[in-house]
């Protein structure tokens, strides 16, 4: 992937994934591994694939969240790859942050999409789109109703009304109105 974005001259930003041997007794880690074991900073780095070659650039930053299990603070170490990219560690690190907005959208996408077992496309689709509602009611209930200020001095509380919360809501709440108290039936003749 590197070689190929370097090839069409593209700069890019984007989390590694550990590869090569595991240290263990007398033998040194290889691939990546090595750098995870650095403090913050760049380091410059090889990817081979075959007979492809890219030098990239290996910048290595933490963040800090609390374990919601154990309650207490944690440090994570991020590593990034990047090409003809500059910035401090927390820069990288904030950058990508931003980034990460996306995937979060389709991992809730994903929470909020209804399971099936149908093979209509359209159905389906319908069910994409619910879950694509859903997500952005979420979204505009935290803009207008539970975040402070107003324009770019938005702050948002996410911990208010979590994704979750509102789906499991929803799912309770439909149920007590519609469901009549018999027992469920499954059809599953054509």
């Amino acid at each position: 992937m590197a070689h190929f974005l370097q090839s069409r001259e593209l700069p890019f930003l984007m989390p590694v994934a550990l590869r090569g041997r595991q240290p263990k007794k007398r033998r040194k880690p290889t691939g990546l591994r090595w750098i995870k074991r650095q403090p913050v900073g760049w380091y410059a780095h090889t990817l081979h694939s075959g007979r492809l070659c890219a030098e990239i650039r290996v910048c290595v930053a933490y963040r800090t969240y609390q374990d919601r299990k154990e309650r207490r603070r944690v440090q994570q170490k991020l590593l990034f790859g990047a090409w003809r990219v500059r910035g401090t560690p927390q820069e990288i690190r904030h950058r990508y942050r931003t980034r990460f907005a996306i995937e979060s959208s389709y991992r809730q996408l994903r929470q909020a999409k209804i399971y099936t077992c149908t093979r209509d496309p359209h159905l389906r689709l319908v069910f994409v789109a619910v879950a694509l509602l859903l997500r952005n009611l979420w979204v505009w209930i935290h803009e207008t109703l539970l975040a402070d200020g107003r324009g770019d001095h938005l702050t948002l509380h996410l911990e208010r009304l979590r994704f979750k919360r509102l789906l499991d809501w929803i799912a309770c709440t439909t149920t007590d109105l519609l469901h009549d108290g018999t027992t469920p039936c499954v059809n599953c003749s054509p």
